[in-house]
């Protein structure tokens, strides 16, 4: 990287699951949920900076596990962008 930011762009699906998986969460404890959102934000946005700070994948895909969360990114770092396609909830889907 020539020290650029990259654009973060979100697939329909990973905001649709980030959207459910905190919804999750706050049936039992709203400000857990909340949290939980903001550290999801925060490690998207890192990547705008680290775009492989995430494991490398055999597909292409990286993979990112969000600290404190039970949730993992699933993004492909592309020319100018990080697209993130998946916000996996780890203890809901055993597997992405």
């Amino acid at each position: 990287m020539d020290g650029r930011r990259l654009k973060a762009i979100w697939t329909p699906q990973a905001q649709a699951e980030l959207e459910d998986g905190v919804n999750f969460i706050a049936r039992d404890n709203i400000s857990a949920a909340i949290a939980t959102e903001d550290r999801v934000l925060a490690s998207a946005a890192g990547l705008r900076d680290f775009p492989n700070k995430g494991r490398a994948r055999p597909d292409g895909r990286r993979e990112l596990v969000v600290a404190a969360t039970p949730f993992l990114l699933v993004y492909r770092v592309e020319h100018d962008s990080v697209l993130i396609l998946r916000v996996w909830h780890t203890s809901r889907e055993p597997q992405a």
